[in-house]
């Protein structure tokens, strides 16, 4: 064999190996775009349900809305939220603080408008305290997982970051610039 020969047969087995370091690398990189890609869709889509949730419950606890209501259209009121508060508590679990601390506000709204009857100004101001806690640990949560989803979708941007940060960081964080006196006074009107 001469070297002419030789230099052929070891570029096509460079060319052979580097062809398939390329296809299996490739084939992982797909298959991690295309997990994140489904993942992000599930939690966006789950992100939207949760807060359809949400604003039903604070539609079927509004105090305004429940004085005018007759007796019939309390009852069905009530059928509605109860079950919002039950779809909120199937896609989520007391295994987390936050998810546990969302179920057992909404399930405190629900118990409250239960009780509701002839306009009783006391359980108003019940409703109105329970809908405002409910609220602010609302805000925070749909503010955090948006920010979790984009930090997972965009990825990290910034080389001071080397991991992403944790779904308690980010809540703690929003809890922290959360605004209870505008809250308060959305709520308590």
């Amino acid at each position: 064999m001469s070297t002419g020969e030789i230099i052929s047969i070891i570029t096509v087995a460079v060319s052979f190996i580097i062809g398939v370091s390329g296809l299996i690398v490739n084939t992982f990189i797909q298959r991690k775009n295309n997990s994140i890609r489904v993942i992000t869709e599930k939690r966006l889509e789950r992100r939207t349900i949760t807060q359809n949730i949400f604003g039903k419950i604070l539609c079927y606890s509004d105090p305004d809305f429940l004085k005018c209501l007759n007796e019939e259209e309390k009852k069905e009121n009530l059928k509605l939220l109860t079950e919002a508060v039950s779809m909120l508590r199937s896609m989520y679990e007391f295994s987390f603080e936050a998810d546990a601390k969302m179920i057992e506000k909404a399930y405190s709204i629900k118990e409250i408008v239960s009780l509701f009857e002839n306009n009783d100004e006391a359980l108003l101001e019940k409703i109105k305290e329970a809908r405002k806690n409910f609220s602010e640990l609302v805000d925070v949560y749909v503010s955090t997982e948006w920010t979790r989803i984009k930090n997972e979708t965009v990825g990290i941007k910034k080389k001071t970051k080397k991991k992403a940060e944790s779904w308690d960081y980010i809540h703690l964080n929003y809890s922290k610039k959360f605004n209870t006196e505008v809250n308060k006074n959305i709520y308590l009107k």
